[in-house]
């Protein structure tokens, strides 16, 4: 069932079809949206960069839905008549609409062309564009005390499922920052700081029911928008302290199956703990404890 704006699509008719990687017609509901706004500083004259993670720091754009399908029609005629029932009711709508579906509810708009394409005279495909502008990542942010591996010691198992692959800079030396420089006649050396290293983390969660898929894949959001930077643990890897600036996008989404499955990619930016903003953060997570000479906890005014 997809409902847009009030009007059932099945009365168009729009009939559903399915994703690339799914088997759902509704494509982008798990993606978690990037940050606005300036995320960190490049100071040229350091290794990495300085993360922007405070709580007062971190806000959040929307993000891409897409809708696919077709519409079916007696004739080519009336087949695009029906096509133009879909264009008027979109055309009608001056604000956000609601688009309910049987995977979730979004409030959206239609924010890039249609994509029609014919496959008969009875039948053409269709795939709407939505933005949804405000995205919902409001589960409790779980709190782990585990040693296994996993993000701010919850193992992924704790968090619904498991990890697949990271890649990217794991073991590369990164580039070193270039700066511009001219000089008459001759090539000029310049030993630059290196870049920040950014891998890419693949996850796979999993669940029973589709509403339990849900809330893990919320909780992820939670966890990775909550302030500070987060630790990670990857099996045969070392501790790396990263921050999540684009969001994460879901590659597959499988609802319809017994178990229910998805996997996303995590763009993760690593830092220094040296470059995080506050010592608050470095003992909340890292851990860090700060005693005197006698053994005796010192408390931070910071």
């Amino acid at each position: 069932m997809y409902n847009l704006g009030g009007v059932d699509l099945s009365d168009i008719p729009f009939i559903a079809g399915v994703q690339n990687n799914s088997d759902i017609a509704l494509s982008g509901l798990f993606d978690m949206p990037a940050r606005l706004g300036k995320t960190f500083h490049d100071w040229g004259d350091e290794d990495g960069i300085e993360p922007y993670v405070s709580a007062s720091e971190i806000f959040f754009g929307g993000r891409d839905l897409s809708l696919t399908g077709f519409i079916k029609g007696n004739n080519k005629s009336d087949c695009n008549d029906k096509l133009g029932v879909l264009y008027n009711l979109i055309n009608s709508f001056t604000d956000t609409v609601p688009l309910q579906s049987d995977w979730g509810s979004f409030n959206v708009y239609v924010n890039a062309p249609i994509v029609g394409n014919r496959l008969s005279d009875t039948i053409l495909s269709v795939t709407i564009p939505f933005r949804e502008p405000v995205v919902d990542m409001t589960p409790l942010i779980p709190i782990g005390d585990s040693s296994q591996y996993g993000i701010d010691g919850n193992s992924f198992a704790l968090l619904g499922g498991e990890a697949l692959k990271l890649s990217g800079d794991s073991w590369n030396r990164t580039n070193p920052k270039t700066e511009n420089i001219s000089f008459f006649g001759k090539e000029k050396a310049f030993i630059g700081r290196l870049t920040a290293p950014e891998h890419t983390l693949t996850i796979g969660l999993r669940d029973e029911s589709f509403i339990g898929l849900r809330y893990k894949v919320k909780e992820f959001m939670a966890l990775l928008a909550s302030p500070g930077v987060r630790k990670l643990v990857y099996p045969n890897d070392k501790l790396r302290a990263f921050f999540v600036k684009d969001g994460f996008k879901t590659t597959a989404l499988y609802a319809k199956r017994t178990k229910k499955f998805c996997v996303i990619d995590i763009k993760i930016t690593e830092v220094n703990v040296t470059s995080v903003i506050t010592l608050e953060n470095l003992i909340d997570y890292q851990k860090f404890n700060v005693t005197d000479s006698d053994g005796n906890n010192i408390k931070l005014i910071i």
